[in-house]
């Protein structure tokens, strides 16, 4: 899984010591790294490309790129990381939910 996975960094050729291998993680590791890490990658559209070649996520993608370009995402370090951390947990949980509902049986079908 560590050849999908995302590995943060604070600016090039500085690594944070930190790496994602899932969306889910993704999520839970925009509230631990650090603001520095959040703004470079999200500037550089690294978030976006790792999500839509490594995770095949291109609606979560395209939610990132409109991010970035809203200019109310960059007003403080806190607003960026609340912000891009609401719009993968928000699509986590949509994928959470096609999930369930993909592996409920319909009514009136027999196993």
């Amino acid at each position: 899984m560590h050849e999908k996975a995302f590995f943060f960094y604070e600016d090039i050729g500085k690594p944070a010591g930190d790496f994602a291998t899932s969306l889910t993680d993704l999520c839970s590791k925009i509230n631990t790294v650090t603001p520095t890490s959040l703004s470079f990658h999200l500037k550089r559209g690294d978030f976006e490309n790792w999500i839509k070649n490594a995770m095949d996520d291109s609606e979560l993608s395209n939610r990132i790129t409109k991010l970035k370009k809203a200019k109310a995402t960059w007003k403080s370090d806190a607003i960026l990381r609340k912000k891009l951390y609401a719009v993968v947990r928000d699509r986590v949980a949509e994928l959470q939910d096609l999930w369930r509902h993909a592996l409920t049986w319909p009514e009136g079908v027999v196993a």
